[in-house]
């Protein structure tokens, strides 16, 4: 899973923070689907 936040400064983006963790499901199928069909859903999919 990863997280970057960005702010616009004078007019240019800029990352401000980043962060990138694994997401481990193993075992938890039904986990792996909730995080899909939430991604999906932000990506307008």
């Amino acid at each position: 899973m990863q997280l970057l936040v960005g702010s616009l400064d004078q007019g240019r983006w800029r990352a401000r923070s980043f962060q990138n963790t694994p997401a481990r499901f193993d075992g938890r199928p039904e986990l792996v689907e909730s995080l899909t069909q939430e991604l999906r859903a932000a990506m307008g999919r």
